[in-house]
């Protein structure tokens, strides 16, 4: 049963490493895919998860480093494809953010100026996780 378990934590970790920028779960979704495999050679399940913290961690520290190098060669950077880019608002947050959909992933969003679902927006220029969009 556990392998099931597994095998739905590396699913909702590659649609995490899907739907965010930059590499965020790629590391847990290839530990859970091991314990997926794994499980049923493992009956305890506090043995599962010592294995997927030393996996999880163990391929971070392998491959963070390089993939850091292979992402510093390339020729443009995230912000330079994307400032300057015309995006629509899919949702206004609660919050009084935005959701806008850009290059294939959603962003939470602000604007100094109030804007609608619908409206569309230019990319100014990315803060940590969210873009600064200001009214077209």
């Amino acid at each position: 049963m556990e392998g099931y378990i597994w095998l739905a934590l590396t699913i909702v970790f590659v649609i995490g490493e899907l739907s965010a920028p930059g590499l965020v779960s790629i590391w847990f979704a290839l530990a859970a895919g091991i314990l997926t495999l794994a499980a049923r050679f493992i009956e305890s399940p506090l043995n599962q998860i010592y294995l997927f913290i030393a996996l999880s961690t163990f391929f971070l520290i392998v491959t963070r480093p390089l993939s850091k190098r292979i992402l510093s060669k390339r020729e443009y950077k995230l912000e330079d494809r994307i400032i300057g880019q015309i995006v629509v608002i899919e949702r206004v947050l609660k919050d009084g953010n935005y959701e806008v959909k850009l290059d294939g992933k959603h962003w939470k969003a602000i604007c100094q100026e109030e804007l609608s679902e619908g409206s569309r927006a230019k990319v100014l220029r990315i803060e940590g996780i969210k873009l600064i969009l200001e009214k077209e």
